[in-house]
């Protein structure tokens, strides 16, 4: 019961409406699937491709290394910007883009 009784307190002393704040202060619980759909089909695809010889390794690491570095800042899109997966997929692209742009090909 002393633990309870310290949960209240400390749930006291934040004020009302903490849990709900907390819980609004992650990403919505909505769209956190849909990014994880897309990363599991695209590497299913690269796994199929790169099974195909050695031109299909070749080719699946080539889109694989543009795969991730198009959605390297997706998962922040999604907290910040409450967007959809698609346009936190090509948010990314831009923020990569706006900020690298001539860096990442160029080494």
């Amino acid at each position: 019961m002393a633990s309870s009784a310290g949960s209240a307190r400390l749930v006291d002393s934040v004020g009302p409406g903490f849990a709900e704040r907390q819980a609004g202060a992650f990403l919505p619980s909505n769209c956190m699937p849909y990014p994880c759909l897309h990363s599991a089909t695209v590497g299913m695809l690269l796994r199929w491709l790169s099974e195909r010889g050695l031109l299909g390794r070749l080719i699946a690491g080539l889109i694989g290394l543009s795969w991730n570095i198009a959605t390297y800042l997706v998962v922040p899109v999604l907290a910040v910007e409450n967007v959809g997966p698609l346009e936190a997929i090509q948010r990314s692209t831009g923020l990569l883009r706006q900020t690298w742009d001539g860096q990442i090909v160029g080494n």
